[in-house]
């Protein structure tokens, strides 16, 4: 083995462990974000405004959609590079025999599913907290 591959080689381990930490840091601030609900239990013992608390979650869960979309485009980015370094080692024949994913590259701005999730969390937090919000007294709307 060359350099060349030995660099390949440590160039797609590395990818993966890219990919690996950005699919962490999601779920990690969806956790900050389910935990930012202690906000509504703050406000319903008075001790802020409830629109300061359904703020608070709305741009939480904001932030979290802007990690959510960070990550997908490095996932791509990554999975990009991790076939290209794949053709180079295998052959055409192993389209068929092992994997057919480094044939052809994914859509440009395909949202992978785990992410996708995480990003119908966050919408789904969003309007809850917010029919939440229009719902209560004295903004009984519903």
């Amino acid at each position: 083995m060359d350099r060349r591959d030995e660099f390949l080689l440590k160039m797609y381990e590395q990818m993966f462990n890219d990919i690996d930490r950005h699919h962490k840091i999601v779920w990690q601030v969806i956790g900050v974000l389910v935990g930012s609900f202690a906000f509504i239990a703050l406000a319903e013992k008075g001790f802020i405004p409830i629109d300061i608390a359904v703020a608070v979650i709305v741009l939480l869960a904001l932030w979290v959609i802007a990690h959510v979309y960070d990550s997908n485009y490095w996932y791509n980015r990554n999975l990009v590079i991790i076939s290209n370094i794949e053709r180079q080692f295998l052959q055409s024949s192993d389209l068929k025999d092992i994997q057919y994913y480094f044939g052809e590259h994914r859509d440009k701005n395909a949202v992978q599913t785990s992410l996708k999730i995480q990003l119908y969390i966050a919408y789904g937090i969003i309007l809850v907290f917010l029919l939440y919000h229009v719902c209560i007294p004295p903004n009984t709307y519903c």
